[in-house]
């Protein structure tokens, strides 16, 4: 379960970063 957090954590960051460029 902690690597499904996880990895939600991280793909959310990187959307965030798509949608700032």
């Amino acid at each position: 379960m902690l690597n499904y957090h996880l990895r939600r954590k991280f793909l959310e960051k990187v959307i965030a970063n798509l949608k700032m460029n």
